[in-house]
């Protein structure tokens, strides 16, 4: 039990707090560029940040609580199970640069399963009332990064964690993996048009991903990869950001989310409705 407590990487509490000083930094990093390159852009609403913080507490939790019971349990017993039979993947070696390589490696793994995960999201009628939440923010913000559905939390740790568990030093990787995935989905949420130029087809930037949560016509089902958008391009639903492009958010029908009681419990409310 002490090596599989070990493998949370940091408990609950620490999680919060890390997750949080990012969100931090993101607000003022929002607020800043309003105030100095662009005051007429759209500021989200401060009570829309609010409730996506709320979001962000529940989902940070319930993840930590389910992570010890299910997943960890599962990846560290799959790992076993490598061990024992082929063995990893990649032979372990001591040293940071290994393990960042190894990082990197189950990116790009976890990203392939996540792009076909979100994309299924967005087209199955089971699926997509769990993932609706995450878009119906009006003025997607730093604090959208965690409005996510409890439900939808468990397919994103499945993607990320799984790949983890087959290579060399899961226990490292999957701390690593969490600080890494921190720091990427608040800057790709920033309410800032930040353009990466060439490298928006290397790396997720806050105007691609802006792109993905557009309610423009042109915008829908595009960008579905979290980090790598080579998955995109791969498999035709990459749509390049212009400069200074700074489409508006949400749904298409204006629906929203402003009671935390009623976006958890909206998918099961949907699931009882006839298919149409």
């Amino acid at each position: 039990m002490g090596k599989l407590l070990l493998g949370i990487g940091n408990p609950i509490i620490n999680r919060l707090a890390i997750f949080f000083v990012f969100v931090a930094l993101g607000i003022l990093a929002e607020i800043a560029f309003r105030r100095i390159y662009s005051p007429d852009t759209p500021s989200p609403l401060h009570s829309d940040r609010i409730f996506n913080c709320r979001c962000i507490a529940l989902i940070i939790i319930f993840q930590g609580s389910i992570e010890l019971i299910f997943f960890l349990p599962a990846l560290w017993l799959a790992s076993d199970i490598v061990a024992l039979s082929h063995g990893p993947f990649l032979a372990p070696r001591p040293g940071i640069p290994f393990a960042l390589f190894v990082a990197l490696l189950s990116s790009l793994i976890g990203d392939f399963i996540y792009y076909w995960t979100h994309r299924l999201q967005h087209s199955c009628r089971w699926l997509w009332p769990i993932h609706e939440l995450h878009h119906d923010d009006e003025h997607m913000n730093v604090t959208t990064a965690l409005r996510i559905h409890w439900l939808e939390s468990c397919l994103e740790r499945a993607a990320w964690l799984i790949p983890a568990a087959f290579l060399p030093n899961p226990l490292i990787t999957i701390p690593l993996l969490y600080l890494l995935g921190y720091a990427r989905t608040t800057f790709e949420h920033l309410a800032v048009p930040i353009h990466l130029g060439p490298f928006s087809r290397v790396i997720t930037s806050p105007a691609n991903h802006r792109i993905h949560h557009s309610k423009l016509p042109e915008h829908i089902d595009k960008n579905f990869a979290a980090v790598w958008p080579i998955w995109d391009v791969i498999f035709g639903t990459y749509c390049a950001p212009k400069r200074g492009e700074y489409p508006p958010t949400g749904l298409i029908s204006g629906k929203t989310s402003k009671r935390l009681r009623d976006a958890m419990w909206n998918p099961f409310e949907v699931a009882k409705k006839p298919a149409e």
